[in-house]
Parts: structure tokens; sequence; C-alpha cells
């Protein structure tokens, strides 16, 4: 019987694994064909700037950034599966908007920074309630080699919106309101799926999982009323908050390292398109920044595969971003007009980049979970966890302002500054790390003198 239930669990995790990953992978299509779209909209009218672009980029990021922490811990007191429907077809409306507007020839450059916010507003239950609903079926104790190939959803996203892209504008020429329409479509066919087929909770089909130190939808419940009030024998916790949470050793390093990164990573999806473009590789401004993105997925697979082996993940950040960083000045100081060594250099920084990504949004919770302050606190860790997040997208909502600013020519150069403050905020990490293989070496030569 125990086989039985063992196999149906089985079946369950691998449709909430491949289901889970297309929803954020429509989430991300979205933000992508954007990207793509913008470019095409800037050419058909000569009035449009890169500033009021950026701008435009900066109202989806703020607002995603202030929704993720407003918002954030709605998915711990309503069904994720409402959560995240509700939020998923929503944002697929106002970017639907977007593209009525343009078949109409109703250019208004504010209007579309109205529908883009709202579309942040509502894509931000994407990450937690998919991140929520992947730990209920999975739980802590899963591998991390396994967590990394389901982040690649983003990667593939991505791919998708530049597909979307290169078929309707360049194949067929349909113009960029199309891009926009299908990855709109898209998203919203996965939200109704998600409102029809979605299992969030393994108990509503009648499996029950080892926690493995997992936070499911009771323990969740439980940790919330431990945190609130006095069973009479244990004291009251002392609650944090946004301000206090600053205090707790480690956030301020893991939150500059982390904002630095993402603002890097989301220039380079939001930017990267239109610098081909400039560049006058109009017909390569699709496939090359693709390389990125699958450069960020195999990075990211491989490095979470051997940073598992190793135990020591900080070990493999420092070295990649600077190698990340090489490639980044190559780009700005030795490529020239020609698209062949483009798609060599994307796809490096892409695999060098998304690995570290990958692996300091992990040891970020790894890190915290190891702090005293913290000690059974799980509402305190999900709060950390959404300031490090938020503070990551309201910086990378301000590089969008600041790209503008100083030109495509100088873009990279922002991006290697960004990944040079990166590693040096990350210096005292990889150092803790040295000071704990070292300790644990000398304990087992001490064992084995013992022996």
């Amino acid at each position: 019987m125990g086989s039985d239930q063992d196999k149906r669990a089985k079946k369950y995790q691998i449709f909430i694994f491949v289901f889970t990953f297309l929803c954020y992978a429509a989430v991300h299509s979205t933000r992508t064909a954007w990207s793509v779209s913008k470019s095409n909209l800037k050419s058909e009218n000569s009035d449009i700037t890169d500033t009021q672009l950026g701008y435009i980029d900066f109202s989806f990021l703020f607002c995603y950034s202030l929704a993720l922490k407003i918002g954030g811990g709605l998915g711990d007191k309503i069904n994720l599966k409402y959560y995240l429907s509700f939020g998923m077809m929503p944002a697929s409306i106002f970017l639907f908007c977007i593209a009525i507007m343009g078949w109409s020839s109703f250019v208004n450059m504010a209007v579309y920074g109205v529908f883009m916010a709202l579309n942040g507003i509502f894509q931000s239950t994407g990450w937690p309630g998919l991140v929520a609903t992947m730990g209920n079926w999975f739980g802590k104790g899963n591998r991390g080699l396994l967590m990394g190939i389901w982040s690649g959803n983003s990667n593939v996203g991505n791919i998708l919106g530049q597909l979307f892209g290169q078929l309707t504008i360049d194949t067929f020429g349909w113009g960029w309101e199309y891009c926009l329409m299908f990855s709109s479509i898209f998203l919203f066919t996965m939200g109704v799926l998600t409102f029809i087929f979605l299992k969030p909770y393994p108990k509503q089909v009648g499996i029950y999982l080892e926690e493995e130190g997992g936070v499911t939808e009771d323990t969740q419940r439980l940790s919330n009323e431990l945190s609130c009030n006095s069973d009479g024998i244990e004291q009251p916790r002392k609650q944090i908050n946004y301000f206090t949470a600053w205090c707790v050793p480690g956030v301020p390093l893991y939150a500059i390292a982390y904002a630095c990164l993402k603002s890097s990573s989301y220039g380079l999806l939001f930017w990267l398109p239109s610098y081909i473009s400039d560049n006058n590789m109009d017909s390569y401004s699709y496939t090359i920044p693709m390389m990125n993105d699958i450069g960020n997925f195999i990075g990211g697979v491989i490095t979470g595969y051997l940073s598992d082996k190793n135990g020591k993940r900080s070990f493999f950040l420092l070295p990649q971003l600077v190698v990340a960083a090489i490639f980044m000045a190559l780009v700005k100081f030795t490529l020239s007009d020609n698209p062949l060594p483009y798609f060599f250099v994307i796809f490096a920084i892409g695999f060098f980049l998304g690995g570290p990504y990958n692996i300091l949004s992990a040891a970020i919770s790894i890190d915290l979970a190891k702090q005293p302050a913290l000690k059974g606190q799980k509402s305190a860790l999900s709060t950390i966890s959404s300031l490090i997040e938020g503070i990551g997208s309201l910086c990378a909502a301000i590089t969008q302002i600041i790209i503008p600013q100083i030109g495509q020519n100088y873009v990279f150069v922002l991006f290697m500054t960004l990944i040079s403050v990166s590693v040096i905020f990350l210096i005292p990490l990889v150092v803790n790390d040295f000071k704990d293989l070292k300790k644990e070496k000398s304990e087992m030569k001490m064992d084995l003198i013992e022996d």
C-alpha cells in the first residue's frame, strides 16, 4: 500500500514540477516580449526616447518590488491556487491592453507606464506562490540540483518571449503587438489552468509527505501562532520587521550583493536587444540575447550540481563573477558589429553570471537559517527573504533609469561596476566558508587521531 502511495506521490510531484515550471516561464515570457517589443515601438515612433522607455521599465519593477513586500505574505493566508491564478490572469490582460493601444495607433507613454505598473503588481504573486507550492510538495530537504533545474524556468520563459518576437516581427512581419498578444495569451492560459488543475497542498489529494523541515500550510499556521502567543512555558518571541531585519548578521552584505547582481541580470534582460539593434545587428536582436538565457540556464544547473558536491557554494561565486566581468569588458572594448563573436561572448556572460545569481539567492536562505537571531522564527525568515528580494527588485528598477542616462555605449561598463560591487560584498562570505572548511578538516584530523 505504501508503495502505491509513493508512486502516486511521485506522479503528482512530476506534475507539480512541470506545471509550476511552465507557469513561471509564462510570467517571464511577458517580460522578454516587452523587452523585444519596445525597440520596435521606438523605431515606429521617433518621439519616443530611451529615457521614456526606462521610466516604463522602472514603473514595472518598482511596483513589482513594492507589491512583493506588501502582498508577498498573502500566499500564507489564502489558497495558493487563487493567489496565483488571480495574479497571472490580470497581469496578462494589462499587457494585452498595450498591444490593443498599438493596433489603435494610440501612443501614450504615461498610459503604457500605468499598464506596466499594474502588470508588475499582479506578476508579484508568481514567484512567492510558485516557490511555496514547490516547497509544499518537495520540502527543503531536496537536492539543490532539482531546484537548480527548476529555477531555469525564467530562462526558458525569456527564450519563448524572444521566439515570439522573432516569429511575429521578423518572420511574419505582423508587428510587435502580436508578440505581446501571444505572450499574454500564454500567461492567461496558464492562469486559467492553474485555477482548474493546480493542487498546491499534498493533503488536498490525500498525500502525506515527510516534512523534512519544510513549511507546509499547517506548519506555517502553527509557526505563526507560536510567534504571536505564549503558551505559558515558552516566552513570546520578539518579532522582527523590515527595519530590525537589517541588524541580523549577514543581511546587509547579502542584500547589496544580490541587488547588484539582479540589477545586472535585469539590465541585460531589458536592454540587450536594444543594444544589439543600436550596433547595426537588427536581425540578431532576438537570437543573440537568447544565448544569454541558454548560458544562464546551463550555468545555473552545472554550478548548482558542483556546489552540492563541494558543500561550499561561495567558492564558485567570486571566480565566476570575475570571468563574467571579463567577458563584459570584451563586449565593450573589443567587439565590433560582427555578430558571430557576440553569440559566444553573450553565452559566456550568461553561463558565468547565471550560476552565481541562482546560488546567491539560495545561499541567502541557507546562511540566514543558521543565524542565532532567527532561531525558530520561520516568519522572520520570510520577512528577511522578501526584504532582500524586494531590495534587489528596487535596485533593478533604478538601473532602468540609469541606463538611458549613460547611453548604450556605457551599459556594459555599468554592469561590470555592479558585478565588482557584488564581488566586494561577497568576500566575507567566502572568508567564512574557508574558516568553516578549515575547522572541518581540523575536526576530521582530531577524529583520526582519537581512532
